[in-house]
């Protein structure tokens, strides 16, 4: 079933595509206003629909701008070394706005290591 928005009076359908992609701007503006990139790793979960976008919790790099075509360019980005820049992009409404925070969990790379909870780091939200 089409989804429809609508803008000055007239009705345009957006695709889902078209959310997404909306939606992926929102998020690398927000990590552009931090003068950094982010590059998806996955879908987390915990969806929204708006008229606009598709938002969706990701998980991915937030590397600061100066060191991303390094990052960019490593054939493994799930290297340690990339570790200190995973963050998960989680999206929230305040005043009607959508926001995105990039929050630092925990990264545990031994699997006997028992989960922390309450431990997320508010980095920015924009």
């Amino acid at each position: 079933m089409p989804e429809y928005a609508i803008r000055k009076g007239a009705i345009k359908m957006l695709t889902f595509n078209q959310k997404a992609h909306n939606f992926t701007t929102l998020v690398n503006k927000a990590a552009a206003d931090l003068g950094c990139i982010f590059c998806m790793d996955s879908g987390e979960g915990r969806e929204h629909f708006t008229d606009t976008l598709y938002c969706e919790d990701i998980s991915g790099w937030l590397v600061p701008i100066d060191i991303s075509s390094d990052f960019l360019a490593a054939k493994d980005k799930h290297d340690t070394r990339w570790d200190e820049f995973f963050r998960f992009a989680q999206w929230r409404i305040s005043d009607d706005n959508i926001l995105i925070d990039f929050i630092k969990y925990p990264i545990y790379h031994d699997a006997k290591s028992p989960p922390m909870r309450n431990t997320k780091q508010l980095v920015t939200s924009v």
